[in-house]
């Protein structure tokens, strides 16, 4: 009765009708999606007053959360492996000049479908009411706008990715991205733990390949020409899918009470964090095997990644799980530098 009061006040419905709303999200979407949309008007009725500021404010809430670890980690990644060029045959190491160039339509390409994901993944009802308990800051829940007006502009960012795509390059990478982020929110593929992590993996695909082709070969051209690239970004796959539940593990509770499936949650939370130390003691050894570094090249992944699994293993609560999640983007970020360091190695040129 008192969670029912609780979420009664926050997204200001009277209690019987919060709960509906609980009951519907046992299975009716579709009731429930229609009761959100009736309950989530925004505070003010005079929606012509809202300046183009409050609309762009609007949009960074709906990203800000993913900002580091989506934007900022695929930027990176299209750098580092543009200046090591000539070992993925891109062509000459890409100069300082260029890089600065194309930097707004790399941060524009991944911000974009970024948003489109994030519109995708926040306006379900259920997620809603989780944000409205949570996150309440968020444009939904905080009634920014209503969950039409989100709609309307879910499906505007779609010409607006691809038409960004063809001008800038990686048009592949945002075709997959609008296919993924469809099947996992709309086609329930979040549902299910493993598809999920498969899913988080093709995502994460995406938005590494997608500002790197910008920056590396531009638009008209795809990564699919350079078996190298390919290659990489395959191992970098793998490492996602087989670790990218380590941030399931802060959750564990929360997911529990709404029955979502997480890896931690349908193998067991044992089982689970010892397949992400398998995952990164794994790929910690074959990239540098893949790029053929040396002990050099080795130990950059493998200090990341043992503080990593340590604070996994070893300290099993919910802060502790909260850093564990901040480390894995760190890394991750570590197994990007490896070309860098075959680069610097003067034989960057040589393939396996």
């Amino acid at each position: 009765m008192a969670q029912t009061t609780v979420l009664a006040c926050i997204i200001q419905t009277e209690p019987d009708q919060v709960r509906e709303i609980q009951k519907s999200s046992n299975g009716r979407h579709g009731t429930l999606r229609e009761k959100v949309a009736v309950d989530l008007q925004p505070l003010s009725d005079a929606k012509d007053s809202r300046s183009w500021l409050y609309h762009a404010y609007t949009l960074y809430l709906f990203t800000c959360n993913n900002l580091k670890d989506v934007v900022v980690l695929g930027y990176s990644f299209g750098v580092l492996c543009a200046l090591c060029s000539p070992i993925f045959g891109f062509g000459p190491s890409v100069g300082l000049l260029k890089i600065l160039c194309k930097t707004p339509e790399m941060l524009i390409w991944s911000w974009t479908h970024l948003l489109l994901f994030n519109i995708h993944n926040q306006r379900d009802p259920e997620a809603i009411l989780e944000d409205a308990i949570n996150k309440g800051w968020r444009p939904l829940p905080a009634k920014r706008l209503t969950t039409a007006e989100a709609t309307r502009l879910m499906y505007a960012m779609y010409p607006v990715v691809i038409l960004s795509s063809l001008y800038s390059g990686g048009l592949g990478s945002c075709l997959l991205e609008m296919f993924a982020c469809l099947w996992y929110n709309e086609w329930r593929g979040a549902e299910s733990p493993f598809l999920r992590n498969l899913l988080n993996g093709a995502g994460f695909l995406c938005f590494m390949s997608g500002p790197l082709e910008i920056l590396a070969i531009g638009s008209g051209s795809s990564l699919l020409g350079y078996p190298r690239a390919v290659q990489w970004l395959a191992l970098l796959v793998f490492a996602n899918i087989t670790t990218i539940h380590t941030q399931d593990f802060r959750d564990v509770v929360g997911d529990k009470l709404r029955n979502r499936r997480t890896i931690p949650l349908a193998i067991g939370d044992a089982s689970a964090r010892w397949l992400v130390v398998i995952g990164v003691i794994l790929c910690s050894c074959v990239a540098p095997a893949f790029w053929q570094v040396g002990l050099a090249g080795f130990l950059l992944p493998a200090s990341t990644g043992l503080v990593m699994v340590f604070n996994l293993l070893w300290k099993r609560t919910l802060e502790a799980d909260s850093f564990t999640w901040k480390l894995w983007p760190v890394w991750i970020t570590s197994l990007f530098f490896l070309p860098l360091i075959k680069m610097g190695s003067g034989t960057g040129t040589r393939l396996l």
